[in-house]
């Protein structure tokens, strides 16, 4: 352990009556008033010297560190709080608020070369195309969804779109598509959108 000389000891004191040094420097300097008898009186002398007051915090820098550390902790639980919201709200896909005439009438189910799209118009067929099963007997479940951002925003009409639902072969199976609902989010079906058989 590092010795001071009488010169430290005094700049030490006064921070060592008000009990605000670190535990190493505490004890540099109680060893040294061990063998130094005037910085020992000096430091006597100060803590005779200064008022008592019975409320006196100890180490003011103790209350201080807690206040910024319960601050820090309380900002990090916000950020991440708020960071879940904007996750959960961008991640919740639900089903538009349209359905009913307005939204039958902008959908359509087309057959191209490449192979089975869906035609879109309109305010009534805005989001995004959620594939609920697909392949099931040759059946296609869809609905058109947007993140809970999506539902607020007002006046946006998506224009004429193309989206393909289904490829001119199947990944599995050798029987092509033969029908594409319109369904819930948990596959109810709500209409039929088409149906190969109604079209031959």
């Amino acid at each position: 352990m590092k010795e001071v000389n009488c010169n430290v000891a005094n700049d030490l004191i006064p921070l060592y009556v008000d009990d605000v040094l670190s535990e190493d420097s505490k004890m540099m300097l109680e060893k040294h008033m061990e063998t130094c008898a005037e910085c020992k009186a000096v430091a006597e002398k100060l803590k005779t010297s200064m008022p008592i007051a019975e409320d006196r915090d100890i180490n003011p820098f103790k209350k201080l560190r807690k206040k910024i550390l319960m601050r820090t902790i309380l900002i990090v639980v916000v950020m991440l709080g708020l960071y879940g919201a904007f996750l959960f709200c961008d991640l919740t896909v639900l089903p538009v608020f349209y359905y009913g005439p307005d939204l039958m009438k902008d959908l359509q189910v087309v057959e191209m070369e490449e192979g089975l799209f869906l035609r879109r118009e309109n305010l009534a067929s805005r989001g995004d195309v959620v594939i609920v099963d697909d392949n099931a007997n040759g059946e296609i479940k869809l609905y058109l969804g947007e993140n809970i951002f999506g539902r607020f925003r007002m006046g946006w009409t998506e224009p004429l779109t193309y989206t393909q639902i289904a490829p001119d072969k199947p990944l599995f199976g050798d029987e092509p598509f033969s029908k594409v609902s319109y369904c819930d989010k948990d596959g109810k079906v709500l209409y039929v959108l088409w149906e190969k058989d109604a079209e031959d």
